[in-house]
């Protein structure tokens, strides 16, 4: 065999082989966000796994708020749920006895702490302080420790003319995950 014919089969050979395993699916997760991101994955096959996963769930428990009548509660109870949009976000969904419909904001995940600095106009039928549809704000810094949720400095206020801050609340919110 010539040399030529035998670096043509090789070139085959080599060519078939990439071709054959470039086509195989291999599935794994392929979210690059995900804890579980599997790089030689090219089939997304729904196992993917995200640090904000322990926190979705309800939760009961206790709040203590600077404002009288503002979620003081021996039986509260709000839900955590995944961000459709980002992997590294949860929503909390507050229920609040003036609306019918839960105040929702959107914390970011880190480790087993969850950083809150949002705005949101959720409820969109809740007059608060005197002002007709308030952009709320929420800050402070929530950590789980097994089913132990723990809000130290829950920093809300509903922001009025000129963007000032009306009403400020501090809370502490402590409270165990729902079975």
């Amino acid at each position: 065999m010539t040399t030529n014919k035998l670096l043509f089969l090789s070139f085959l050979a080599l060519g078939m082989s990439i071709s054959l395993f470039s086509c195989r699916e291999v599935p794994g997760c392929t979210d690059e966000v995900a804890l579980n991101y599997s790089p030689d994955a090219n089939l997304d096959d729904g196992t993917c796994s995200y640090e904000r996963d322990m926190f979705l769930g309800t939760y009961s428990g206790t709040s203590v708020c600077t404002q009288p009548g503002f979620w003081n509660s021996n039986d509260f109870q709000f839900t955590i749920n995944e961000d459709p949009d980002d992997g590294t976000k949860v929503r909390l969904a507050f229920p609040f006895n003036m609306s019918s419909k839960p105040v929702i904001f959107t914390a970011t995940v880190d480790g087993n702490t969850l950083l809150f600095d949002d705005r949101t106009n959720e409820p969109d039928d809740l007059p608060l302080c005197g002002v007709e549809n308030p952009p709320m704000i929420l800050k402070g810094t929530a950590s789980l420790n097994g089913n132990q949720f723990s809000f130290p400095d829950f920093k809300f206020h509903v922001e009025g003319e000129d963007n000032q801050a009306v009403c400020p609340v501090d809370c502490m919110i402590s409270a165990e995950k729902d079975p």
